[in-house]
């Protein structure tokens, strides 16, 4: 391997000087801005939380160790399990997204 640099060149706006804020926005219409919805997961707390089930099919999936040593960890401290914390929040997950596409407009 030769002693070339590995890293990319800079780009010009990585260098670049400015002589105003680049982050100052000025005044924005907020009404024709697309609203931003934060935190719209639930809880590690409320995923532990004990609801009906609905019809349920087994699937694979391969996750990293992180996430699953995450999970483990939270459900131990909680007191309940890291795989139905898992369907809970891909299920809450789910119906954000169906809640969503039912808002646009067709």
């Amino acid at each position: 391997m030769s002693n070339q640099r590995l890293d990319p060149a800079r780009q010009a706006w990585e260098s670049a000087t400015y002589e105003e804020d680049p982050f100052n926005l000025g005044d924005l219409d907020v009404s024709k801005a697309p609203m931003v919805v934060k935190d719209f997961l639930p809880s590690p707390e409320e995923l532990v939380l004990k609801t009906t089930k609905p019809a349920q099919r087994k699937v694979t999936m391969v996750l990293d160790d992180f996430t699953i040593q995450a999970f483990k960890d939270k459900a131990h401290e909680l007191g309940g399990s890291y795989q139905a914390m898992m369907r809970q929040l891909l299920f809450e997950y789910a119906c954000t997204l169906v809640e969503e596409r039912a808002k646009e407009p067709e």
